[in-house]
C-alpha cells in the first residue's frame, strides 16, 4: 500500500478502483444474496403453510365420505401458481388420496407419510406437510412442494445502484487525484458523468494516446459497451417480467372472479342453511319424537312438546332441570350415568330402550335415538336425543310374542297333522311332525312345495271344493278328502282350514284328521254286524228245521225198520232219509257261520290236528298240487272243537285247490304271533297278546279286492251255478268267531291267497279225558225218562223211541210243565231228556239245575240244534256224557240214554262231527 507513490497512475488508479469496485461488490453481493434469499424462502413457507391448510379444510368433507373426486379439483387450481411443483394429500391410514404435480416436473419422489408440521429445505426449494384435523380427529396429511419467486430484476437492479455508487466513487477518486490526471483524465470523467447522468451507455471517450490514460480511456469504453450489453439484458429481463406480471395479474383476475362465485354460493348456502333452520324448527315443533337437546352438565336446554306430551313436563319445568331428576328413576340413574359417559366418549349409547318416569310418576318405555353435538373443530358441547315412546308396542310385542310362542308350541305338539301354506302359491311354509308322520316325508322335501308338486291330491276336484269354500266363508269344517302319502298309499282325512296372516303374507291354516283306520274299522264293523245278523237269523231257521229234520229222521228210520214194506216204498223212504241227511249238513253249515253249532271243545294240539289231515287232503287235491307244512315247533296247545278245526283246514284247501285249476302250491302253516296294540287296531276283533297262527296259503288266481269284503257272506259264492253253496268261508267264519279268533285275509289277482286264523292259546293244562267203556251194547231199559220237548211232534218221536226200548216215558211241552209233572210223580224220574230253548222263561238248564237239586242222582241229558253259549258262557257241556245234538237218528238217542243211565260216555254218533257222517244203522 505505501509503494504506490512510486507507481504509475494507471496501476494506481487500477488498484484504488479494483480493489474498491471488489469490495463493494462482494459486500453488495452478498448482503443482497442473503437477504434476498431469506426473504423468498420465508415468504414460500407461508404461503406454502396456508395453502396446504386450506387444502386440508376443503378435503374434510371428501376424506369422511372417501370421495376424492372433489380434492382432484382442488389440486388442479395449483395450476395457477408456477411455484407450486407438486402436492399430495394422505388419507389417515396413510395411502395417497389425491396428488398434484406440475406439467414440467415428471417422476417427483413424494415421501411415504410426511409427519404433519414438518418443513423442508432443499436445493430445488421448499417442502411444508400439514395435518388434517376434525373433531379433534387425524382424518389426513397435505403434502405440498414450491421454488421461491425468480430474483433476477431485483437482483440487477440492486446490482445497478451497486455500479452507479462504485462510478460515484471512482468520480470522487478521480476528483481526489485530478492533481495528478492530465486532461484527458477530465473528458473521461466528463463522458463519464454524461454517461451517468443520461444512462446514455453508446458515449464514448476519444482516446489520445496509448499510455496509462489511453489504456484508462480504452478500458473506460469496453466497461461502456459491457455496460450497454447489461443493459439491454436488463431490458429483455424488464420485459419478461412485465409480461409474467401481466399473466399473473389475469391469474389474480381469474382467482378474484372465482371468489367472487364462491362468495355468492356461500351466501346462497347461508339462506339455504337459515331456511333448513326455520324448517328444522318447525319439524321440531310439530313431529311427534319428543326432542331433547342437553348440554354437557346434563341439563335440558330445548323441550319440544312431544316431549312435555311423552313426559308431562312443560318447556319452562324442564329446561335447565337434570336429567336424573326429571324423568329417570332412582333405580336406574348408575345405569343411566354410565350411558352418558359413553355417549360423550363415543362409545356407543346412539340407541337405547330404557325405563323413564313421567311427571305423574308413572313408569313407561321410551327408545332414546342419541347424537353427540360436536363443533367444526371436534369438540363435544351436547347430546341432541329423539325419544319415542314405546310402552304400548313393548306390551304388544311381549303379548306377540307369547302368542307366538303359544302357537309354535301347539303346532310342534299337536296329535293332529297341521301345515301352512301361502293363498296365493299353495307353497308349503311349514308343517308339524304328525303331518309328516301321516304322510310320510321329511321336512326338507315338503317345505316349498305344493300338494300338486309332491301329487298329494287323491282327487284334483278335493282341491278345488277347499279353495271354493275358503273364497265364500273365509273357513271351513271337517271336509272329507282323499290323499295319497309318499308311499302311494291312500289315506283319508277330515280337512278344517283357516285363512290366517303371517306378517303381511296371507296363509292358509289346514288341519287333517286322518280316519283312514277309523273308516276301516267302521266297514269291517258293519260287516261284523252284518254277519252277525244274518248269522242271528241263521241261528233261528237251523234250530227249528233241526226239530223237523229230526222228526222227519225218526219217522223214517222208524219205517225203514219194519220188512213188510214193498220194495218200491222201502226205496223211497231211504231217498227220504238221505235227502234229510243233506238237508241236516246244509243246516250244521248255517250253524258253523251263526257260532250256534254245538262246540265240545278239548285241549290239543294244533300241528297233530294238522298233520294227521296231510294223507287226506292229499288225496282231495290230487297230483298236480303240491302241498307242504310248515309246523312250528313247540307251538303250546289250544282249545277247540277237534272237528270244527278239521272243518276249517278242509274247507279252505277245497277253495285253493279250486282256484288253482291248473296245479299249483298250497302250504299250511302254524306259528305263534305277538299281536301289539298297534297291530290290533288294523281288525275289529283282534286283540293284544300271544296267539296261534294257522295259515292255508296257495299259488291260484286269487281274489277280487272289489269281492273281497264279502267272501265271508253266506250263499256268496263265484263258482258255477250248482257247484258250491257259498257256505264254506261262512262256516270257516263262524267257526273261528266260535273259537273266540279271528281271521284275515291277504290276495293278489294272479299271484294267490292267504288265510291267517288267530287262536287263543289254552290257559291250563286239559284234565285227561274219560276212556269210554267197552262192551256188550244194551239198549233197552226199564227206568222212567221224563222228556222235555216244546216241539209236540218231536216229543211225541222221542216217546215213541223210548217206550219201544222198554222205558217208561212222562212228557211236558216246557219247563214249567216239566216241574209240575215232576211233582205229580214225586221224584220217581231216573233221567231227564230236555230241549235247551223252551218258552215260558224255564230253560232246559234252568229246568235241570232245579230238579238235581231236588234229586241229585239225577241224570241230565240236553238236546238243542246250536251252541248253549248263547245262553250262559260259564257252562260248558261234558264231552260224550251230557249232550247229544240234533237231528239225532232213534238208534242214537236210544244208545245215549241207556249210556247216560249207566254213567258210560255217550257213543260218537250223538256229537255233531258223528252226525254229519250219517245215521246209524237200523238195529245196530
Amino acid at each position: 500500500m505505501f509503494a504506490l507513490g512510486g507507481s504509475s497512475i494507471q496501476r494506481k488508479l487500477t488498484l484504488i478502483i479494483t480493489l474498491s469496485s471488489v469490495a463493494a461488490l462482494l459486500l453488495a453481493a452478498v448482503a443482497l444474496v442473503i437477504y434476498l434469499n431469506n426473504q423468498a424462502r420465508s415468504d414460500l413457507v407461508h404461503q406454502l403453510q396456508t395453502h396446504a391448510r386450506f387444502i386440508g379444510n376443503s378435503s374434510i368433507a371428501a376424506l369422511v365420505a372417501d370421495d376424492p373426486g372433489v380434492v382432484r379439483d382442488l389440486m388442479d387450481s395449483l395450476k395457477v401458481d408456477r411455484r407450486f411443483i407438486a402436492a399430495r394429500l394422505y388419507a389417515q391410514d396413510g395411502r395417497p388420496f389425491a396428488t398434484y404435480t406440475r406439467g414440467d416436473v415428471h417422476g417427483y419422489n413424494f415421501p411415504a407419510q410426511p409427519q404433519g408440521g414438518s418443513v423442508w429445505f432443499d436445493p430445488d426449494g421448499v417442502a411444508v406437510a400439514e395435518t388434517i384435523l376434525f373433531q379433534n380427529e387425524r382424518r389426513g396429511t397435505v403434502y405440498l412442494k414450491g421454488e421461491p419467486a425468480r430474483v433476477s430484476a431485483e437482483f440487477w437492479k440492486v446490482l445497478g445502484g451497486v455500479l452507479g455508487a462504485l462510478t460515484l466513487l471512482v468520480a470522487l477518486v478521480a476528483l481526489r487525484v485530478q492533481r495528478l490526471i492530465s486532461q484527458p483524465i477530465l473528458d473521461l470523467a466528463r463522458v463519464a458523468n454524461e454517461v451517468a447522468a443520461n444512462q446514455n451507455y453508446s458515449l464514448r471517450v476519444m482516446k489520445s494516446s496509448d499510455d496509462d490514460l489511453g489504456h484508462l480511456v480504452g478500458s473506460f469504453n469496453w466497461m461502456l459497451t459491457q455496460i450497454q450489453a447489461r443493459e439491454q439484458e436488463l431490458q429483455k429481463a424488464r420485459d419478461e417480467l412485465e409480461q409474467r406480471v401481466a399473466e399473473r395479474t389475469a391469474a389474480l383476475v381469474q382467482a378474484n372472479e372465482l371468489l367472487r362465485k364462491e362468495n355468492l354460493e356461500r351466501q346462497r348456502a347461508d339462506e339455504a342453511l337459515r331456511n333448513s333452520q326455520q324448517k328444522l324448527l318447525m319439524h321440531v315443533q310439530q313431529t311427534p319424537l319428543g326432542v331433547i337437546d342437553w348440554n354437557l352438565e346434563f341439563q335440558a336446554i330445548n323441550w319440544n312438546p312431544s316431549a312435555e306430551r311423552i313426559f308431562g313436563y312443560t318447556e319452562s319445568e324442564a329446561i335447565g332441570k337434570h336429567a336424573t331428576d326429571l324423568i329417570f328413576p332412582e333405580s336406574a340413574r348408575q345405569n343411566v350415568k354410565r350411558l352418558w359417559e359413553d355417549l360423550l366418549a363415543g362409545r356407543g349409547g346412539k340407541r337405547v330402550v330404557h325405563e323413564n318416569r313421567t311427571k305423574t310418576g308413572a313408569t313407561i318405555i321410551c327408545e332414546w335415538f342419541n347424537t353427540p353435538l360436536v363443533t367444526i373443530d371436534g369438540r363435544v358441547v351436547g347430546v341432541s336425543s329423539l325419544v319415542l315412546d314405546v310402552t304400548h308396542r313393548q306390551q304388544a310385542e311381549e303379548a306377540l310374542r307369547r302368542s307366538e310362542e303359544l302357537f309354535s308350541k301347539a303346532f310342534r305338539a299337536s296329535p293332529q297333522a297341521i301345515s301352512i301354506t301361502t293363498l296365493l302359491g299353495g307353497q308349503f311354509v311349514d308343517v308339524n311332525d304328525s303331518f309328516l308322520a301321516l304322510f310320510g316325508y321329511r321336512r326338507e322335501e315338503v317345505i316349498g312345495h305344493t300338494m300338486q308338486d309332491l301329487g298329494m291330491w287323491e282327487k284334483p276336484q278335493d282341491r278345488l271344493k277347499l279353495f271354493q269354500r275358503l273364497q265364500e266363508a273365509r273357513r271351513f269344517r271337517e271336509e272329507l278328502c282323499q290323499f295319497r302319502s309318499k308311499d302311494g298309499s291312500s289315506r283319508k282325512a277330515l280337512v278344517s282350514a283357516e285363512l290366517i296372516n303371517l306378517g303381511t303374507e296371507p296363509c292358509t291354516l289346514f288341519i287333517y284328521h286322518d280316519i283312514t283306520e277309523r273308516l276301516s274299522l267302521e266297514e269291517q264293523l258293519r260287516q261284523s254286524q252284518k254277519m252277525e245278523a244274518v248269522g242271528r237269523l241263521a241261528a233261528g231257521v237251523a234250530h227249528d228245521f233241526n226239530n223237523i229234520l229230526t222228526i222227519i229222521q225218526g219217522h223214517t228210520a222208524l219205517l225203514l225198520r219194519k220188512t213188510s214194506l214193498p220194495p218200491p216204498q222201502l226205496e223211497s223212504l231211504k231217498q227220504v232219509a238221505g235227502a234229510a241227511e243233506r238237508a241236516a249238513n246244509l243246516v250244521r253249515q248255517l250253524l258253523a257261520f251263526s257260532r250256534r253249532q254245538v262246540m265240545q271243545t278239548k285241549t290239543l294240539d294244533l300241528n297233530e290236528t294238522v298233520q294227521n289231515m296231510g294223507r287226506m287232503l292229499n288225496r282231495m287235491l290230487g297230483e298236480d298240487v303240491v302241498l307242504e307244512f310248515q309246523c312250528a315247533p313247540d307251538l303250546p296247545p289250544i282249545v277247540a272243537d277237534v272237528g270244527m278245526m278239521e272243518q276249517v283246514i278242509l274247507n279252505l284247501v277245497v277253495n285253493a285247490r279250486d282256484a288253482m285249476p291248473l296245479g299249483g302250491h298250497v302250504l299250511i302253516a302254524t306259528a305263534v304271533v305277538s299281536i301289539t296294540p298297534e297291530a290290533s287296531r288294523r281288525h275289529p276283533d283282534a286283540r293284544p297278546g300271544q296267539f296261534a297262527r294257522l295259515s292255508v296259503k296257495d299259488t291260484g288266481s286269487g281274489i277280487d279286492p272289489a269281492i273281497l269284503h264279502r267272501i265271508f257272506e253266506p250263499f256268496f259264492t263265484t263258482k258255477e251255478v250248482g257247484k258250491g253253496t257259498g257256505l264254506g268261508l261262512s262256516m270257516v267264519y263262524g267257526i273261528v268267531k266260535q273259537h273266540q279268533g279271528w281271521i284275515e285275509v291277504e290276495s293278489e289277482l294272479g299271484r294267490g291267497t292267504t288265510f291267517n286264523i288267530f287262536l287263543p292259546f289254552a290257559p291250563a293244562a286239559p284234565p285227561a279225558g274219560a276212556e269210554a267203556a267197552v262192551g256188550e251194547e244194551t239198549l233197552d231199559g226199564h227206568e222212567t225218562v221224563l222228556v222235555v220237548e216244546d216241539e209236540a211232534a218231536l216229543r211225541e218221536l222221542v216217546r215213541t223211541v223210548l217206550e219201544f226200548h222198554g222205558y217208561k216215558v212222562l212228557t211236558a211241552s216246557n219247563g214249567v210243565e216239566g216241574l209240575r209233572v215232576w211233582d205229580e210223580h214225586q221224584g220217581q224220574v231216573d233221567i231227564l231228556v230236555t230241549d235247551m230253548v223252551m218258552p215260558e222263561g224255564i230253560s232246559g238248564r234252568v229246568l235241570a239245575e232245579r230238579l238235581q237239586s231236588r234229586k241229585p242222582s239225577l241224570k241230565v241229558i240236553y238236546s238243542s240244534g246250536y251252541s248253549l253259549d248263547l245262553f250262559s258262557k260259564d257252562f260248558t257241556l261234558r264231552e260224550g256224557f251230557n249232550f247229544l245234538a240234533k237231528p239225532y237218528h232213534p238208534t242214537t238217542l236210544a244208545r245215549a240214554v241207556r249210556a247216560c243211565l249207566d254213567g258210560k260216555p255217550l257213543p260218537p254218533e250223538c256229537s255233531p262231527r258223528a252226525a254229519a257222517a250219517g245215521p246209524a244203522r237200523p238195529g245196530a
